[in-house]
């Protein structure tokens, strides 16, 4: 197996988490259980493990379980605002707050990353301040009106999380190091820096998720293929989906025109580019008449190509947007995608079709579900996996 791979996971603390162990990850793996059981909560750890110093990488944790990423401002308010969602990471006991744990070991390395968090009370600076050891988010925009002093600001809600991060191996010592601190300072409607810490890289890992609606949205399909050109990736996502359809021959954006009588045609002004398909049958096709199922593949394409090596794909309810008759064939696609790009795949699902599609899709060796139940995360490799499916008949989601 590929040694960037997670191998071992243990979850010590994460939202409703006390503690979990994920044993002997392989490059296809498969979370089930029942509602609650913290299938989509191992996805969020997992994200915020590959790159805890990022703010983004945070509010992504947080963004897996809204409705993202469509907005509608009739329906803006969901009373959770940032800060609070944010909170809501961290494991509660009695109402309060307690640390988060993470842990993960990939080749004969350790990952780890420890953290608490506290609301308060103050007034952020103008501008935001990011170094080696520290994020504080500006708020400029919290000036008090009409005041004669410019400079004074309105106390506002805030938070700190305070982090512990390191990274460990018998093969890394110029790595190994006591664990680094860092602080997050965050605040209500408070403006962040997106600048990385450079110096920090050997924490991250490059990942990308996908909700079980995300790939509904014209927009941000439009977006994802928007920066596959930017980073001359496009071609490769384009293979990657006529391993599934070989008719499927590009994407394409297409900027709306209206007619100028001296030069033709012109771009339309207020409107963006849309995502187009051209098919060796139907030819150029607008991406929102395509079906769910072409449109989770795209979706999933462009995260593959994307990622490459080392790269760790997240999909809650893989099966979501995908007909039971295609599940083994996009299965089968999916798997080989990330196995040619090197990629880590965890996916949770409901559904037995979709557990018994990945059995046919995968191989043994490649494969691994995880049933969580009461705190517990039981193993199956693929082997054991197949005759506990096929053999014995047993349930195993």
């Amino acid at each position: 197996m590929n040694e960037a791979f997670y191998g071992d996971i243990r979850i010590g603390g994460f939202r409703g988490i006390r503690e979990l162990t994920l044993d002997a990850c392989g490059p296809v793996n498969l979370l089930v259980g029942g509602n609650n059981s913290g299938k989509t909560s191992v996805l969020e750890a997992l994200l915020l493990l590959t790159n805890p110093l990022d703010i983004d990488q945070w509010e992504a944790a947080v963004e897996l379980r809204r409705s993202w990423p469509f907005v509608d401002w009739r329906f803006r308010t969901d009373g959770m605002d940032r800060l609070d969602a944010l909170t809501w990471l961290f494991p509660h006991a009695s109402g309060e707050p307690r640390p988060l744990r993470l842990h993960a070991r990939f080749g004969e390395s350790t990952q780890w990353v420890e953290a608490s968090v506290e609301r308060i009370v103050g007034s952020p600076p103008s501008e935001p301040i990011l170094d080696e050891t520290e994020l504080i988010e500006g708020g400029s925009s919290f000036r008090v009106a009409g005041r004669r002093e410019k400079s004074e600001l309105y106390p506002v809600d805030g938070l700190v999380i305070d982090m512990k991060v390191g990274i460990a191996g018998y093969q890394m010592t110029l790595l190994d190091s006591s664990p680094r601190p860092y602080r997050m300072v965050l605040w209500e409607n408070g403006r962040g820096s997106r600048r990385r810490v450079r110096k920090q890289a050997d924490l991250v890992r490059p990942s990308a998720f996908a909700t079980p609606i995300s790939h509904r949205s014209d927009g941000y399909l439009t977006s994802r293929v928007g920066r596959l050109i930017r980073t001359k990736t496009k071609d490769e996502a384009v293979a990657l989906l006529q391993l599934l359809d070989a008719k499927l021959q590009d994407l394409v954006l297409v900027t709306p025109e209206e007619p100028d009588e001296s030069r033709g045609s012109l771009p339309r002004r207020g409107r963006a580019a849309t995502l187009h398909v051209e098919h060796a049958d139907a030819g150029l096709v607008p991406v929102h008449v395509l079906g769910d199922g072409t449109r989770r593949a795209i979706h999933f394409a462009a995260l593959v190509a994307e990622l490459g090596e080392g790269g760790l794909l997240l999909i809650d309810e893989i099966e979501s947007g995908i007909h039971t008759a295609v599940l083994r064939e996009v299965f089968s696609w999916l798997a080989k995608a990330c196995r040619e790009r090197g990629v880590q795949l965890f996916a949770t699902t409901h559904s037995l079709e979709a557990v018994d599609s990945l059995l046919e899709a995968v191989p043994d060796h490649d494969v691994v579900l995880y049933r969580l139940k009461n705190g517990e995360a039981r193993r199956y490799d693929g082997e054991l996996l197949r005759t506990a499916r096929f053999e014995m008949g047993q349930e195993v989601r």
